[in-house]
């Protein structure tokens, strides 16, 4: 029984050094791969540094999905990260990517109404930090608020003989 004991003792040992070696080996030359993570898992399930290989796979996978989400650039797309990502590491990027996308929709909205009310509503939103365009919104606003005031401004009607009296007057 000893000599098993022993025996069974030296191979954990001998587990146990070569784990350490191949833990060592993947990080030699920078940071491992995805794959390389999940090679070690596969051969050392009770691993010392299983925690940290999860967690690293973890990483990558929640990478791999923000650049997924970014190439679809759409709210559904944003939405989906944010409600399905383990990590979240983007959260609050998606976050306001979805305010970019609704402040810009906002934007259109009040372009194509074209009303002083419409510019209003964008500039006055409190609950889209994006404001992409509120510079020009107000720009839009006060163009509006002077074609409307030229428009109901009293027009005088100058008699040109009443104009020519006048500054020969002063003069």
């Amino acid at each position: 029984n000893r000599i098993a004991y022993c025996n069974a003792q030296m191979a954990q040992i001998a587990q146990s050094i070569l784990e350490a070696k191949t833990w060592t080996d993947i990080h030699k030359n920078g940071e491992p791969t995805k794959e390389t993570y999940k090679q070690y898992i596969a051969n050392f399930p009770d691993g010392m540094h299983i925690k940290e290989a999860q967690r690293k796979i973890a990483m990558y996978e929640d990478e791999e999905f923000w650049a997924a989400t970014k190439k679809r650039n759409n709210k559904e797309s944003y939405s989906n990260y944010i409600a399905k990502s383990k990590l979240g590491s983007y959260k609050s990027e998606a976050e306001m990517e979805i305010y970019r996308i609704d402040d810009k929709d906002a934007w259109q909205n009040a372009l194509a109404t074209n009303t002083i009310e419409a510019y209003n509503t964008y500039i006055k939103n409190e609950e889209n930090p994006a404001k992409q365009y509120q510079r020009e919104a107000i720009a839009q606003r006060s163009k509006l608020q002077t074609l409307i005031d030229i428009e109901t401004r009293p027009t005088k009607t100058v008699n040109m003989v009443d104009l020519n009296e006048r500054s020969a007057e002063k003069l």
